[in-house]
């Protein structure tokens, strides 16, 4: 079942706006990811959703069902929360058949309900237990499975994993997208974490001061963002400004003429986006050299931000079974044949949100 959000709007006090205008789609059977910084409005959206909150403008709708003005126990919802929000006297399986009390159900039916729920979290050794009892990777098992064992057309998580270690959120995100992939229940999460959105987002949708500024495949986004804030904030790059030819096929740079991987935006002042990992040490025939600042060895790779004479301040990740000292010339080339570039009236975009945001000029 799609859920549709139309020209949503929340205001607090006539003054301050949480969400602005926010159009989605959010498929059927498919996770949609929102992130953004704190104060996007990304967790108030998910809460209008939800019924939590009332829209001041603006319709939701579950199917075909308007559940604009509907209190959240009529949405036939799942809600998971950061804080687990589970029930301190109740046993890990009373916790999780706790939302089919009130249905039609058989207890038999109901408990092979909860049996199966909490068996495909892994969690039917802890049926006995009270949430005092838990670790908190074992709480938030519990409280997916409470949400799921309702058997709801929507699937809501507002941080989930925030409250858990860095460790134990990396498993639990591989566990989540193997389940996700297993239901077919339209599932909205939202997260501040970008990994985890590019981890288990079939779709993401990135906002920024109530509204959305880019709703893809977490490839595309990280690939094609649509402005400087979006190029920034879902990974490092390096914004290289230029200007576009007469055929809109390619850019001219600091570093050299650039093929654009998108052919068709207006000629004239843009910026190339190049992520670390488009580029590469080349010893015989380098397009360019850094002068290393600074180099961070991270196990499996090497971040280094150095210093062009021609670009400027370039962030660069190489293997990590090289040696790369702070002083030394790396000579670099450009991995891919083509980049993507940013349109002039898209440069400024967010960027007075991120006050370490550079964008490297031509010479």
């Amino acid at each position: 079942m799609n859920v549709n959000v139309t020209q949503l709007s929340k205001r607090y006090d006539g003054d301050v706006v949480a969400v602005d205008g926010v159009d989605i789609t959010f498929p059927s059977g498919q996770t949609t990811v929102i992130v953004g910084p704190s104060g996007s409005g990304k967790s108030t959206l998910l809460n209008l959703i939800a019924g939590l909150l009332l829209p001041t403008t603006g319709s939701i709708h579950f199917g075909n069902r308007d559940v604009t003005r509907i209190p959240p126990e009529d949405r036939n919802i799942g809600f998971v929360f950061q804080s687990y929000a589970l029930f301190p006297h109740m046993t890990a399986e009373e916790n999780v058949g706790f939302g089919l009390l009130e249905s039609r159900l058989p207890a038999s039916q109901r408990a092979e309900i909860v049996e199966s729920t909490m068996r495909r979290f892994g969690i039917e050794r802890l049926r006995r237990r009270r949430p005092g009892e838990l670790s908190g990777g074992e709480k938030q098992r519990v409280a997916l499975a409470r949400a799921l064992a309702r058997r709801p057309a929507v699937l809501l998580l507002d941080e989930p994993l925030a409250a858990l270690d860095a460790q134990l959120r990396e498993r639990l995100r591989s566990e989540l997208k193997s389940i996700f992939a297993s239901l077919n229940v339209t599932t909205i999460h939202v997260t501040h974490d970008r990994s985890e959105a590019m981890l288990l987002g079939d779709s993401v949708v990135v906002m920024n001061e109530g509204r959305v500024l880019q709703h893809d495949t977490p490839q595309r986004i990280y690939r094609q963002p649509a402005n400087v804030f979006l190029a920034r904030f879902f990974g490092d790059a390096n914004l290289i400004e230029g200007h576009l030819d007469a055929t809109g096929r390619h850019i001219d740079t600091a570093l050299g003429s650039l093929a654009v991987s998108e052919p068709g935006a207006t000629a004239g002042p843009v910026v190339a986006v190049i992520r670390p990992e488009m580029l590469a040490l080349a010893p015989s025939h380098p397009d360019f050299t850094v002068r290393v600042e600074h180099a961070e060895f991270l196990g499996s790779r090497w971040r280094v931000e150095g210093i062009s004479e021609r670009a400027g301040r370039i962030i660069i990740d190489l293997p990590g079974d090289v040696a790369i000292a702070a002083g030394e010339s790396l000579p670099l080339r450009l991995t891919r044949d083509s980049v993507h570039v940013i349109a002039a009236e898209d440069i400024a975009i967010g960027a007075h949100h991120e006050p370490d945001l550079t964008v490297t000029r031509r010479s």
